[in-house]
């Protein structure tokens, strides 16, 4: 059963759903904020291939998505 809400979700909520989508800790969220308001590029979401703990392209396909649905929560619906 759909949850019925009064009020739309959060940004945090949305980037939260997110990221436990792509398995990714909930530690990100203020990266993720850092990027969607425009203080990272997103130029940096590139594997230079050092073997880090997490891989860059789950942190841009997480990007995106939040901006889609952070772009369909905003806008009012009819």
């Amino acid at each position: 059963m759909e949850e019925v809400r009064l009020f739309p979700p959060t940004p945090d909520e949305i980037i939260l759903t997110v990221l436990k989508k792509y398995r990714l800790p909930n530690y990100y969220l203020k990266e993720i904020h850092r990027y969607l308001c425009g203080e990272l590029s997103e130029n940096r979401l590139v594997c230079c291939h050092s073997g880090c703990d997490i891989y860059e392209n789950n942190i841009f396909e997480t990007v995106r998505e939040c901006k889609e649905l952070l772009s369909e929560n905003s806008t009012p619906s009819t």
